[in-house]
């Protein structure tokens, strides 16, 4: 506080000086005035005044600020107020429906599988036991039918004898060239089939000494000539008439 108080005093003598106006400093008077010299302990225990009442100060705000937390950590939260709803009203519902049970899908129809129809076995007829005039009706047909399966060869063979009116083809009419017949290739199709004749390889329907080949059979081969007909075994020489 007196360093305060002798600032504010130089403050004061610097403006009066100011004042003047003739611009000279009087220093006599500042020289020659007579102020008490202040001791040093005075200032010591304004010092410790101030330091102390600043503690005191400081310590006071401390524990008032402490006092206010303390004081809001023991208040208790106020329980909140609990506000009676009063009951809503509502509409009765209606009774739930039970589910309409939907109806089962139709099960898938099997197509009938075509069943392949079995043609019924053919039942033999039943044939009487013969008597003893059916037997001998029976026979005479039994023949008939061994007859006709025999060989074309064998049928052939037996016409010339079965007409005795008409003469062999071979014996009656005998070639009128010399034809010699060295090979003989049999087929079962008679387009295939092939003949050596006098040296040459023929087919049916060929021709050689003017006598058309109408078939070659097996052992010997049929010719055609002026409306008649002839054979000419195989590797047989048959001397001609001539023309």
């Amino acid at each position: 506080m007196s360093y305060i108080l002798d600032a504010l005093k130089k403050l004061e003598s610097e403006k009066g000086k100011k004042a003047r106006g003739d611009g000279m400093l009087n220093i006599s008077g500042e020289l020659f005035r007579d102020e008490p010299r202040r001791s040093p302990g005075g200032n010591a225990w304004k010092v410790a005044a101030v330091v102390a009442a600043a503690s005191l100060i400081t310590f006071g705000a401390t524990w008032y600020l402490l006092k206010d937390d303390k004081g809001a950590g023991n208040l208790k939260p106020a329980a909140p107020s609990v506000v009676k709803s009063s009951p809503v009203d509502t509409p009765p519902q209606p009774p739930l429906q039970p589910p309409v049970p939907s109806a089962p899908a139709a099960a898938p129809i099997a197509t009938p599988q075509a069943v392949p129809v079995v043609p019924p076995a053919p039942v033999a007829p039943q044939v009487a036991a013969p008597t003893d005039g059916d037997a001998e009706d029976a026979a005479p047909s039994v023949t008939r039918r061994a007859r006709g399966k025999r060989p074309k060869e064998r049928r052939e063979a037996a016409a010339p004898s079965a007409s005795p009116d008409r003469p062999a083809a071979g014996a009656a009419t005998p070639p009128p060239v010399d034809i010699k017949v060295s090979g003989i290739a049999w087929q079962d199709d008679r387009r295939a089939r092939r003949a050596v004749v006098n040296g040459f390889l023929m087919h049916e329907g060929g021709v050689v000494a003017g006598a058309a080949i109408t078939e070659i059979l097996q052992d010997r081969v049929r010719f055609s000539l002026a409306g008649s007909v002839f054979e000419v075994p195989l590797m047989t020489t048959v001397p001609g008439t001539g023309k």
